[in-house]
């Protein structure tokens, strides 16, 4: 068994692409993933898969379920329990150091982006916010806010699908894969 980590993108999100997660993880048990366990509202999943499933290949069997039940198209972006582990310790910003107004956001991307991509983000980038790409992942260090950063609103600019959360969203994902893990 493999533990995966799945972030939906632009699900109940004002009214547009409203989806319960009780009926969400029933989807899911339906495809065939088990153990499946949502966290809040905005599309968070930690569940069991085989481990000789391509990881490819379960993307595309949850994105196809969701469409199936709900009726709309979202992108699912994945990470095995190892891998979001590793992007955690990768971290370049002291979280556990931050003054209260100052956050770390990570976008998790479905692909890496293209280096020019990555200089078109860094050319729009202005005030204090910093980022750092690591592989599919995006960094985000932002100093007054999320809904007043500049940097979080540009991130489109590297032309790559992904999905934002923050770091009390991350760890406790976190914690509950390797929960399921150590069962």
């Amino acid at each position: 068994m493999v533990i995966y980590i799945a972030l939906l993108r632009g699900i109940n999100v004002g009214r547009h692409n409203r989806m319960s997660m009780t009926a969400l993880k029933g989807v899911l048990e339906e495809s065939g993933l088990r153990s499946v366990q949502t966290y809040i509202q905005s599309g968070n999943i930690v569940f069991e898969a085989d481990e000789t499933e391509d990881k490819a290949a379960l993307q595309l069997r949850m994105e196809e379920s969701i469409h199936a039940a709900f009726g709309f198209s979202i992108p699912v972006v994945l990470r095995t329990a190892e891998e979001f582990d590793r992007i955690i310790r990768s971290c370049p910003y002291p979280v556990d150091m931050l003054p209260e107004v100052e956050g770390v956001h990570i976008s998790y991307l479905v692909e890496a982006p293209k280096q020019e991509k990555i200089q078109a983000l860094r050319d729009c980038k202005n005030g204090e916010d910093e980022f750092h790409v690591s592989r599919h992942e995006v960094y985000l260090l932002i100093r007054k806010g999320l809904r007043d950063s500049k940097l979080a609103v540009n991130l489109q600019k590297l032309g790559v699908a992904g999905t934002l959360r923050n770091w009390n969203t991350i760890t406790k994902l976190d914690q509950m894969a390797k929960a399921l893990i150590s069962r």
